[in-house]
């Protein structure tokens, strides 16, 4: 593993980078903070190694340094650096992603980072009046696609689609328009030195002065279902967006975003719904990104004018200047869009969660009753006892062994595959939904089950947290270690420590949830207290679904995988809780 450095202390920012055959792994760190690792699949070891020192290159150009013997090697093999380009280029037109983990979206200059101002005093409603700061309620912690147009007017489309508009003032004195996920430039802890802000924030070179901005919100973006829904509620104006579009666009062929929501839901297209059974969901790499967002820059008319802004929580609400265009909006696709310096490079990385470091200090025990024979396909199962106890649980697949002889499984957006001679990790896309990755492990049951025999493996599911790690009792944080020997696989030991009868039947639980279909009740008494619990945790989400109990089983009637599955973690709940910890929101002040 290579490893290059910029910085010192807790605001030290290390790359490391290693290849496995085709195979490239590359991952950062931040003081005591890691970034998710990610990998490229290349399509030769040559090429493995040319995007190497493509990405050694690009450090070098930020700063870094080589830390080690294997990086001054890497370092000889690169190309130099280019100079990197300065200036302003104007009129604008740009796409940028911004990093978000937070509800909150703010355009501001460079020239406000280090200015301490908490949100919603009296300070920061000052700033805002003084156009120093445009902050935006976004309905969640999602990244964000960005649209800057500067020194000329809104395209066509641009001006057509956009379902809320914000008209402020903004001072960029510096030249530096920065747009940041949440207000990490005024934060209280930030300093330029620490790169952990870079991660959500992005910069663009303009011409220094005040400025009119327009931010103007569009489908199918972050906040925009919300503010037609708002808009809706409102006005008593809404449509399906199905119906919608056919109305307004005749016989237009649906846009990727809207053929995919028809797609998980029917209902949106009214009159039209079998026309979308059996139609394929389109996978995440096949759907063009599109802009959330777009910043509108034009000389301020008024430069001297400061404005009274008084949103009592200090952003401005996402539904501002909402509206209904009158033709349901195609959606702008984003073009060339730049995305933070925190991505690695170009191509298809894959970022995985990685949980098995996580796990070392959780102590494995023998189960208690003995080795339970398993298939390997049965690895979806024992996952989905970690799902049942934190839904965003996720798992990573670790074994070891004699590997020479073992074909490969080929490229995959959805899972990697590193194997050497002695060890195999499956690691799981950031990317996919816990779903995805229960039915990707098993999908990968026939392969799994061609490990020879005298691999040790183990299931590691935990959640992408070091700090839940921490916790006495960790939520979904399961281990499972076994063998494969010549009757087939067995389970050994587990965390938290089970009984060989308990593990077993929970295992039946999760088999029959897989099915989506129903799930087995112990007793017709249980019923009552399995929607009990669900009501209190999941009630917002339940709709009009309702649990159905016939023959002994729970159904969920309109028939729902993801509804079963709520009530499936309720009974997991009430059944096994003395030997799994279940999160439980209804506790939950």
């Amino acid at each position: 593993m290579a490893r290059f450095e910029r910085g010192q202390g807790t605001r030290r920012q290390v790359w490391e980078i290693s290849q496995v055959g085709t195979l490239v792994r590359a991952q950062e760190h931040l003081g005591d903070y890691s970034m998710l690792p990610g990998f490229l699949q290349c399509g030769s070891d040559l090429g493995a190694r040319t995007e190497m020192e493509k990405l050694v290159s690009g450090w070098l150009a930020k700063g870094f340094v080589p830390a080690d013997s294997q990086a001054e090697k890497l370092v000889a093999a690169s190309p130099q650096p280019e100079p990197e380009k300065t200036g302003t280029s104007w009129p604008l037109r740009v796409d940028v992603q911004v990093y978000n983990e937070s509800n909150g979206f703010v355009v501001t200059s460079m020239g406000m980072a280090g200015q301490t101002i908490s949100e919603g005093s009296k300070r920061w409603l000052k700033s805002v009046g003084e156009g120093k700061l445009i902050p935006l309620t976004l309905v969640s912690d999602d990244p964000i696609n960005v649209r800057v147009v500067g020194g000329q007017e809104l395209a066509e489309q641009e001006s057509q689609e956009w379902v809320a508009r914000l008209e402020w003032s903004l001072d960029v004195p510096d030249g530096w328009l920065a747009l940041t996920g949440g207000a990490v430039l005024t934060h209280e802890d930030y300093t330029a030195e620490d790169a952990y802000f870079e991660a959500y924030l992005q910069t663009i070179s303009v011409p220094p002065g005040r400025y009119k901005v327009g931010l103007y919100t569009y489908l199918p973006g972050l906040n925009a279902d919300a503010v037609l829904d708002e808009f809706a509620d409102r006005t008593e104006n809404g449509q399906p967006f199905g119906a919608w579009w056919r109305e307004t666009r005749g016989g237009e062929v649906f846009p990727s975003w809207l053929r995919q929501r028809c797609v998980e839901d029917p209902s949106i297209d009214p009159g039209h719904e079998s026309e979308w059974e059996g139609v394929e969901i389109l996978d995440d790499e096949e759907l063009p990104e599109t802009i959330d967002f777009l910043v509108h820059l034009t000389v301020d008319p008024e430069p001297g004018k400061f404005r009274t802004f008084q949103e009592p929580d200090g952003w401005f609400p996402s539904e501002n200047g909402a509206r209904r265009p009158d033709a349901c909006p195609r959606g702008l696709e984003a073009r060339d869009l730049q995305k933070d310096s925190h991505q690695i490079g170009e191509g298809n990385w894959v970022y995985v969660g990685e949980v098995a470091p996580l796990m070392t200090s959780l102590a494995t025990s023998l189960l208690r009753g003995g080795p339970l024979p398993i298939a390997s396909s049965q690895l979806a199962h024992l996952y989905g006892l970690a799902r049942f106890c934190h839904p965003y649980a996720v798992p990573q697949v670790v074994a070891e062994g004699e590997f020479r002889d073992l074909q490969g499984v080929g490229e995959s957006q959805r899972a990697v595959v590193l194997t050497t001679d002695r060890r195999i990790d499956l690691y799981f896309s950031n990317d996919e939904v816990p779903d995805e990755h229960q039915r990707t492990l098993a999908e990968m049951g026939p392969w799994l089950s061609g490990l020879p025999v005298g691999t040790v493996w183990e299931l590691c599911c935990g959640q992408n947290d070091p700090r839940a790690s921490k916790e006495e009792h960790p939520l979904g944080f399961h281990r499972y270690v076994g063998r494969v020997t010549e009757t087939g696989w067995i389970v050994e030991a587990s965390y938290p420590a089970v009984s060989t009868p308990v593990l077993r039947e929970a295992l039946e639980l999760a088999r029959e949830v897989e099915k989506g279909e129903s799930f087995t009740l112990r007793d017709e008494g249980e019923a009552g207290p399995v929607r009990e619990l669900t009501r209190r945790n999941h009630n917002l989400w339940l709709g009009e679904h309702e649990a159905v109990v016939e023959d002994g089983s729970l159904f969920v009637s309109p028939a729902n995988p993801d509804i079963l599955q709520v009530y499936a973690a309720a009974a997991f709940a009430l059944r096994y809780h003395d030997t799994w910890p279940v999160l439980d929101h209804s506790a939950d002040d």
